[in-house]
């Protein structure tokens, strides 16, 4: 493998890490004393160990050590939001997502990001709209033509890569803070809404959401902002929480017990994505590595009972080691620079362990195709499922000769499944689907669909054996077919 290849992951895996400065009552308990379950997916930035120095080896085992204690990753790409498309079908994020992301077994969260700080005479480093070549330098968020390439960026996006998880802006509270900007933040609210209707057409599945910085929103009075969303074409709101930046909270135990719940105001039932979160163990800041441990305690204790859908820990490992940091965030790992874990990454690991409560996938419609054919002939059905919690589903098919199907898909939920079979003897069969999950929940096999082999005559009504149990199904059919004169079956 070659110095690009192996530049990319470095690459990709600090952008990653890079989103903090800037751009980018409840029932007491702890991570030690949750109850047997968690309600929330776990997510990361695989960070690996001694960076910026870190090894091949490094960058691997930082992705399988995020697998063993996250279900998500954030999926951020050092180009502009136009380029998006362009840079996921690189060869380089391909390997990406195919070996390290999807070959552990997590799942991207994808991110379009409309803004990037700025250098602007007169105001500094500012938050300014990031406008793609050929578009006026005065170009706004109501613009048909940069509403035209966003939305269109989005829906290849979503429909080639049918991401369960896609931000359409990081931060968003931070563009709205550049004065110059205000006016333009109903165009983009607007903008959401419309992506979503697109999104939704090419791909069902996929949770949109926005994120907002929570220690601005607390800091700039604009909780507001949430409220100017379309909260019929939105699926989670999102916020990063690093609550030591506020020179107020010292230590965790500082926090106002509402500094959570109060969120519960805007969002209403919206389920919430706590898409960043941590505490620094830098000296910069009076961190230590027990407030790290101290803070997700509280964060665990104080969000009990909201909807949250997803919490990610910012960075697996330190981006320096410790004492040698310029910047607070790069201490807030849960393991330090040098791979050794810190007391945070106990905690973290605990809560992992504990079982997530995963709805199962409803169970699925009677399989739909022939009821009559010929034994050594090729035909195709279709079944379909929904879930509760709108994961990706898979599906199997059992032919109830002896033989299934492999696990097929993923797909998502309410999107048809198919798959071909070949009976190779005659007879009367109970054709049964299941659905499972991505997270490995089934649901119940389905009723059967009944089919003859080669009884042209047989007309096999779904709805009549709903509730029969497939086996007793298929020996009835069977019975049947030894009843019927040879005479009457067609030779093969």
């Amino acid at each position: 493998m070659g110095r690009h290849w192996l530049a990319v992951l470095v690459v990709v895996t600090v952008m990653m890490a890079g989103c903090v400065n800037g751009g980018h009552s409840p029932a007491n308990r702890s991570s030690d004393d949750m109850s047997q379950d968690r309600s929330f997916l776990m997510g990361i930035v695989p960070t690996p160990q001694n960076y910026p120095n870190a090894s091949l080896e490094d960058i691997e085992m930082g992705y399988t050590m995020a697998a063993s204690c996250c279900e998500l990753v954030n999926l951020w790409l050092t180009v502009p939001w136009w380029e998006t498309e362009a840079k996921l079908a690189s060869p380089g994020t391909q390997a990406l997502l195919t070996r390290w992301i999807h070959g552990n077994g997590l799942t991207p969260i994808y991110h379009l990001n409309f803004w990037s700080l700025q250098q602007v005479p007169g105001h500094g480093l500012v938050p300014r709209l990031d406008i793609p070549p050929g578009l006026p330098d005065d170009t706004t968020m109501g613009d048909p033509a940069f509403r035209e390439r966003w939305i269109q960026q989005a829906v290849n996006i979503t429909a080639a890569y049918q991401p369960r998880y896609i931000s359409l802006g990081n931060e968003v509270d931070s563009y709205y803070s550049h004065a110059p900007n205000r006016p333009d933040f109903d165009n983009y609210t607007s903008l959401v809404a419309e992506t979503y209707t697109a999104i939704k057409q090419v791909s069902p599945a996929t949770r949109v959401m926005v994120v907002f910085r929570l220690v601005d929103l607390y800091d700039k009075n604009t909780f507001f902002l949430i409220d100017t969303l379309d909260k019929n074409r939105i699926d989670l709101i999102g916020f990063t929480t690093y609550p030591y930046l506020n020179a107020s909270y010292a230590t965790p135990g500082d926090l106002p017990d509402s500094y959570y719940t109060d969120l519960l105001v805007y969002t209403g039932d919206i389920p919430i994505a706590f898409t960043e979160i941590g505490w620094s163990s830098s000296t910069l800041t009076d961190g230590t590595m027990q407030e790290q441990a101290a803070y997700l305690d509280w964060f665990i204790n104080h969000t009990a009972g909201m909807p949250v859908h997803m919490v990610c820990w910012l960075n697996l490992h330190d981006m320096a080691p410790a004492g040698e940091e310029t910047r607070a965030n790069e201490l807030v790992g849960l393991r330090r620079n040098d791979g050794m874990a810190k007391p945070v990454w106990e905690r973290w690991t605990a809560i992992h362990d504990l079982p997530y409560a995963n709805a199962p996938p409803a169970r699925p419609q009677c399989p739909h195709g022939e009821t009559d054919g010929t034994a050594g002939t090729a035909y195709t059905y279709t079944a379909t499922a929904t879930d509760p919690d709108g994961d990706l589903l898979l599906y199997r098919f059992d032919w109830d000769d002896g033989t299934m199907s492999s696990w097929l898909g993923p797909y998502p939920p309410g999107e048809r499944a198919s798959a071909t079979h070949t009976w190779n003897r005659t007879g009367a069969f109970g054709i049964r689907v299941k659905a499972k999950d991505i997270y490995g929940e089934e649901s119940e096999w389905s009723d059967p669909l009944g089919v003859s082999m080669p009884l042209s005559g047989y007309t096999s009504i779904c709805s009549l054996t709903a509730g029969v149990p497939g086996g007793l199904f298929t020996m009835l059919l069977n019975l049947l077919f030894r009843w019927i004169p040879s005479s009457v079956i067609p030779a093969t």
